[in-house]
């Protein structure tokens, strides 16, 4: 009940050259396990050591071995770009179609990501064997969103692998669970690196100028968006310490200013929002938090004066409503009590366009290609929100947005959400918190603003 198109494709990472016991592995070594349920051959997967492994240990059912997150050392060799270091006789029909079995699949009995998928999904589908490109296998969908493995490849833009025999194939017209074609998916792929592309070319704003000269970092007058993301993102990862001095600083008079102005709301008369003589100056940072806060207390505001017109909608769920989250997978949280109201404010959004504000929250977080309804836009935004992201001026810089999201789309998890209050008391989609930092985990820092 929340298809969104995934926002972004894993990039691959290099290999660095890691120092092995491999050679040295005997009949019984070969089959030990970690506490993460590895076994040596996971290990040569991810580090790209296959060769370094006594060929005549190797047999299929090792590579048939699933560790505690439910891969086999194909699977991590296809995320890893080492599946081609693998002996051809163990690339076979029962070791590429074997699919993933996380802790939750048996939960939620989804079907996961063969090799196959995330060989293309980490941009390694040219070291698919060209027999496992053909409509039979091509046809494979994996969870979620009902990609086939030639969707993966069209997400990867890797198109061009599938053999020109099946160009007239009806493969083409296979759509997902958001009704696209292969080929849908791979114009929008296209369109997004175009919007990324122009985002990076237009000039640099003045806070990206601010910090670089903070930093000490010497640019033109005409730097790019892009060049100053990339200068930042570097002088951050470089200078810890600078970085932490920059939001230590005592806060801008801009920010002082928007503060007071606060002060003079009417709900704030008898008690300032923020109380300059008793509380103490101001860094940059916490002004910077306080600015968000009172954002959210604006929409909290804003939420309450409708509320205060929807007073029909002040008793608790229907059981009609009932029933639909609970077909729907979506829990709610009975400590809240959410009322019909607020609930039918939410689920009226199904099937309505995604709103202005939410579209835009998106765009900030580098998120282009949105496919949704309203009720889809809610739900992500709130996603957004629980990885830490709020404004185009609080994003977390350690955060990759659209690859976190991925993540998150990708986990059968991410449809099973609860509904319950934020710190505001706002009617908000939760997920657990070992699956936002799981989500998080899987996030790489691509673009800094």
């Amino acid at each position: 009940m929340i298809p969104v198109n995934p926002p972004k494709i894993f990039e691959p990472k290099t290999q660095k050259p890691v120092r092995s016991n491999l050679p040295n592995l005997t009949e019984e070594t070969i089959r030990a396990r970690t506490k993460a349920g590895d076994t040596p051959l996971h290990r040569a997967a991810k580090n790209g050591q296959f060769d370094l492994i006594p060929s005549h240990l190797l047999s299929v059912d090792l590579f048939m071995v699933k560790n505690n997150e439910g891969n086999t050392p194909l699977h991590v060799a296809a995320r890893h770009g080492t599946l081609n270091q693998v002996p051809r006789q163990f690339l076979a029909r029962e070791t590429l179609t074997i699919t993933s079995t996380p802790p939750y699949a048996t939960e939620y009995k989804a079907q996961t990501e063969t090799v196959l998928h995330i060989a293309a999904l980490y941009r390694h589908g040219d070291q698919i064997p060209v027999e496992f490109l053909t409509p039979e296998y091509l046809c494979i969908e994996a969870k979620g969103y009902g990609e086939t493995l030639l969707h993966y490849l069209a997400r990867s833009k890797s198109l061009d692998l599938i053999p020109q025999v099946y160009a007239h194939s009806e493969i083409w017209n296979l759509k997902d669970r958001n009704g696209q074609t292969p080929r849908d998916i791979l114009e929008g792929v296209i369109e997004q690196e175009k919007y990324v592309a122009q985002c990076r070319s237009e000039p640099a704003t003045e806070k990206q100028k601010e910090k670089l000269r903070w930093f000490g970092y010497a640019f033109g007058e005409n730097i790019p968006k892009g060049q100053a993301s990339d200068a930042i993102a570097k002088c951050v990862r470089d200078y810890p310490e600078k970085d932490r001095a920059y939001y230590n600083r005592p806060a801008t008079e801009e920010q002082l200013a928007q503060i007071r102005e606060y002060n003079k709301h009417p709900d704030y008369a008898d008690e300032p929002y923020y109380d300059f003589e008793n509380e103490g100056p101001l860094t940059y940072g916490t002004a910077k938090d306080i600015i968000q806060e009172w954002g959210w207390s604006e929409r909290e505001r804003e939420h309450e004066e409708s509320q205060k017109e929807m007073d029909k909608y002040s008793n608790s769920p229907s059981k009609a409503q009932l029933a639909l989250l609970k077909e729907s997978g979506i829990k709610l949280d009975s400590t809240a009590k959410i009322t019909e109201g607020e609930l039918d404010c939410i689920l009226s959004l199904e099937k309505l366009p995604p709103s202005e504000e939410d579209l835009s929250l998106f765009k900030q977080h580098g998120v282009i290609s949105f496919k949704g309804d309203g009720f889809a836009a809610y739900a992500f935004g709130d996603l957004i929100r629980c990885f830490g992201g709020s404004a185009q001026d609080h994003n977390r810089s350690n955060v990759n947005y659209g690859a976190a999201g991925e993540a998150a789309m990708r986990d059968p998890a991410y449809q099973k959400p609860t509904l319950s209050r934020d710190w505001e008391g706002v009617v908000a989609f939760t997920w657990p918190k070992s699956k936002i930092k799981e989500w998080l985990r899987s996030s790489q820092l691509t673009f800094q603003r």
